[in-house]
């Protein structure tokens, strides 16, 4: 039963008691025949009104107790709506009080894909990393047969595609023991690796000023030792939606800086295969030769410029 109704239940029984009592005290005064000593009677009546008293003060306990009650809810309450704090002692504010605010849900499902594969493409682009450098140290791929190992093709990394040999001659696949999954060595007629809801791209730079290449299936197993140098010190893969706003929303870059990098993609908004990153659309303008990965990222927090005019930053987890 609430505390209120409780409250007003001792209060009825309180004044029947004390209106019991006051009947009694005057009865007192005219004793029936064969009924107890007035000075008895009275004795009971002074103990009925010790118990009575007691009771009520434990009613007014009660009423103090419920009323702090009561000014600590609303004290909550308007704190939940923003409604003006009520004046000393109580009372009623005037004027309009605002809805509580509504509480966020979770994510929608479209949301929850979008950073999932954000996050994959993250990942895949830190592995592509590893594995590069993993592939150059190894020197699968020796064009100039100098014994310093290149770069490789993400074909050449899945081992889908035939390595790039000495002389130009196609060298074995790496399909026993691929550096990085084999999905990402499937590509389309431009190049576009595709792996949950991101194109993938890989550039490697070409001999003296450029400019770089980018990954086609003309590359399978050809190379020059014209290229090697640079293909010893650079390269760059980009990841970008393949449905911007439902597949994901930012672009990702990754090269030989080790590091992955990320945009919003506010200027220039990758899309799919009808609006796709050029080699130098993380590097910095001011680099050497940006259009043959010669530079380094395009930080706008460092004051530099990139090739697609958007903001990249390091992506984070």
């Amino acid at each position: 039963m609430p505390r209120i109704a409780l409250t007003v239940l001792a209060s009825s029984l309180a004044l029947a008691a004390g209106a019991w009592i006051l009947a009694s005290a005057g009865s007192a005064q005219e004793p029936r025949p064969g009924s107890a000593p007035a000075e008895e009677r009275l004795a009971r009546i002074e103990r009925s009104l010790e118990s009575l008293s007691r009771a009520v003060e434990g009613l007014a306990e009660d009423m103090r107790q419920t009323r702090r009650q009561v000014e600590e809810l609303s004290t909550l309450l308007r704190g939940l709506t923003g409604a003006p704090p009520a004046p000393p002692g109580g009372g009623v504010v005037e004027g309009p009080v605002r809805a509580a605010p509504a509480l966020e849900g979770p994510p929608s499902r479209s949301s929850r894909k979008i950073g999932t594969n954000e996050s994959s493409a993250i990942g895949t682009l830190r592995a592509l990393t590893t594995a590069q450098e993993q592939f150059k140290q190894q020197a699968v791929v020796d064009q100039d047969g100098n014994g310093t190992g290149e770069y490789g093709w993400l074909g050449e990394l899945a081992g889908i595609d035939p390595t790039r040999g000495t002389g130009g001659v196609a060298g074995p696949k790496m399909s026993t023991s691929p550096f990085i999954a084999s999905i990402l060595g499937v590509k389309d007629s431009e190049g576009r690796a595709q792996k949950s809801g991101y194109y993938y791209r890989l550039f490697l730079p070409a001999a003296g000023a450029g400019p770089a290449k980018a990954e086609t299936q003309a590359h399978a197993g050809t190379g020059s030792s014209a290229d090697a140098d640079n293909q010893e010190v650079r390269w760059a893969c980009y990841a970008w939606p393949v449905k911007p706003g439902v597949s994901g929303n930012r672009a990702f870059f990754a090269g030989h800086q080790g590091e992955v990098y990320a945009t919003a993609a506010t200027k220039t908004r990758y899309d799919g295969i009808s609006i796709v990153p050029a080699a130098d659309a993380a590097l910095e303008m001011q680099g050497p030769n940006p259009k043959n990965l010669d530079a380094g990222i395009g930080l706008a927090a460092a004051g530099l410029t990139s090739g697609d005019g958007n903001v990249w930053v390091p992506a984070g987890n």
